[in-house]
């Protein structure tokens, strides 16, 4: 699928933030009936809880939960935003959340976007995902009973929808009808994704969608089902699959529907299509597991094993029916092994049917005035093996880095760090610092605001700096120093300077690992001028990274 469409998935993974917990899966039958019936196969009930749920009451039913799902999840939004905002990013992570705040007009790093998209920040977003099965016992019944059309595309014929063979490739026979049909059934097994997400204005997503569909305006590989199926904000795929986004009463509602195997020249035929039209038409499930129903707290999910069990047979004979051309019957062989061992796992007595995650969000504010002991300073220096190669290479393809240039740098950061931290306020060096770590000290330099604290940094000074790693790759150079340094730090109240911790009249020793990093491309000694390295103007850098006066993403690692 398209990278917007993956970043759909993308945001449900992180509905799965919070502690661990497993407990028993009820089914929708007492507990004590003893089998769960799953495909056929007899599954026995777990016999034992391991831990308790969270206390409170339960989450119930959720728009996106559907019926047969082996994995059900939910959050407030509010939470999410809040772990988004928490992460720590890579350069390369940055860069890419930076494209997709011009995307939708808002940074999902640091600004509210729930107001953005109207999205209350106490509703829930859910999500469920169900295995989309409907021709796998059709399939086992076929490789196991063998026969002609087994034969048939062990023999390696070709489908109507393959691709148009060179002019250097010997044409293969075309497969039977039935012999298509099995093959199109496989490719149709795969799972069903439902993502429900409120909005007051359901509209303010539009800039999201919009890209999404632009990308898909020149394929147009899922046209006709597309067309078919009525009113929607998106509809649109690629040779896996399709994602169909509709408004649904107060929320968008993005349904995805993702085969195993891929099909790269039709991938709409009419058995994936009627799979997509049974899948838009599944209904909320509202008879949901004791389990599922049950869960509590500001964040929760449930994976259900029986049910993902039968994912991974799906996975397989899929595998086993698609991939008969080329592995014929050593292909059918191993299947069957792994056939009889999932089974196994249908047949064994299981203290747990799943597991579930179950959260309660309870901000704890950090700890500010405590005393410890800096750790590891008294640690020898870690050198990169490859450290000699890797330097020797940088100084060759930009000789402008002469000695002490880029200590020269990490000296300009130090001091401006240490004074915008003692100020508590990050928009002066905000052009220094990489998008994760300017989170990173956002996070306490806003808990020192809350508890009206100030962490004094008095006659800070770097006493040594080592080399110690380069890294180059096609985007970046990155280099990290051992930064030695020492000075008075202490914590005063804001109102009358008192201290609260830490020594005013005796200096601490401490060091850190820095990495500064660059685009691979750039060339030329660093700036210390405090100059925007896109456009020269005097610095001043919005809090999401970008240059004020020519809009660059200077923090992005590029520059």
């Amino acid at each position: 699928m398209r990278r917007h469409a993956r970043f759909v998935l993308a945001l449900s993974i992180l509905l799965l933030s919070g502690g661990l917990a497993c407990q028993k899966h009820g089914d929708k039958q007492p507990a004590d009936t003893g089998v769960e019936q799953t495909d056929n196969l007899p599954s026995k009930v777990a016999k034992d809880d391991r831990l308790p749920a969270l206390e409170g009451a339960a989450i119930g039913a959720q728009p996106a939960y559907m019926d047969g799902a082996f994995f059900y999840a939910s959050a407030r939004a509010g939470l999410i935003q809040d772990f988004l905002h928490s992460l720590p990013l890579g350069p390369r992570e940055a860069k890419d959340f930076a494209e997709l705040g011009q995307l939708i007009g808002a940074d999902p790093r640091v600004d509210d976007l729930l107001t953005h998209f109207a999205i209350p920040a106490n509703a829930r977003i859910s999500m469920s995902v169900r295995p989309v099965l409907d021709h796998a016992p059709a399939l086992r019944a076929a490789v196991s009973g063998g026969g002609a059309v087994i034969d048939e595309l062990a023999a390696g014929g070709s489908p109507v929808d393959a691709d148009t063979p060179s002019a250097e490739e010997e044409p293969k026979p075309a497969l039977s009808e039935e012999a298509q049909t099995l093959l199109r059934q496989a490719r149709s097994l795969g799972f069903h994704v439902r993502l429900h997400v409120p909005s007051d204005q359901p509209s303010r997503l539009e800039p999201l969608l919009a890209s999404m569909r632009k990308e898909w305006s020149e394929d147009q590989r899922w046209a006709e089902t597309c067309a078919a199926i009525g009113p929607t904000r998106l509809c649109g795929g690629e040779s896996d699959g399709v994602l169909v986004v509709r408004d649904v009463p107060g929320a968008l509602q993005f349904d995805l529907y993702l085969a195993f195997e891929s099909v790269h020249e039709q991938p709409d035929d009419e058995v994936r299509r009627a799979l997509l039209r049974a899948a838009l038409a599944t209904q909320p499930d509202r008879s949901l597991p004791v389990a599922v129903a049950s869960l509590r707290g500001d964040a929760a999910a449930l994976v259900h094993g029986p049910t993902l069990v039968d994912l991974l047979r799906g996975v397989d004979v899929a595998k086993a029916v698609t991939s008969l051309s080329w592995s014929g019957r050593e292909g059918l062989e191993r299947h069957q092994k792994h056939e009889a061992a999932l089974v196994a796992l249908h047949e064994t007595t299981r203290i747990f049917d799943g597991a579930t995650l179950e959260l309660r969000a309870e901000p704890k504010p950090p700890a500010l005035t405590g005393n410890v002991a800096e750790a590891g300073t008294s640690l020898p220096t870690v050198f990169d093996p490859k450290l000699h190669a890797a330097w020797t290479s940088l100084l060759q393809s930009d000789p402008n880095l002469g000695p002490g240039t880029i200590e020269a740098r990490v000296a300009l950061i130090y001091a401006g760090l240490n004074a915008a931290w003692m100020a508590r306020d990050l928009r002066p060096v905000r052009g220094y610092l990489s998008d994760g770590m300017a989170d990173y000290l956002r996070y306490w330099i806003e808990a020192y605001l809350r508890e009206q604290l100030i962490n004094v940094l008095e006659g800070m000074r770097i006493t040594n700096l080592q080399l110690v790693k380069v890294v180059r790759d096609r985007w970046y150079d990155a280099v990290t120093f051992r930064v030695y340094g020492s000075g008075r730090d202490y914590t005063v109240r804001a109102s009358d300077r008192g201290v609260v911790s830490g020594d005013p009249r005796r200096d601490r020793v401490y060091s850190e690992y820095w990495t500064l990093i660059r685009g691979s491309g750039r060339r030329g000694p660093t700036r210390l001028d405090g100059g925007c390295p896109n456009c020269g103007a005097p610095l001043a850098v919005g809090m999401g990274g970008e240059c004020l006066h020519c809009g660059a993403h200077v923090s992005s690692g590029e520059f």
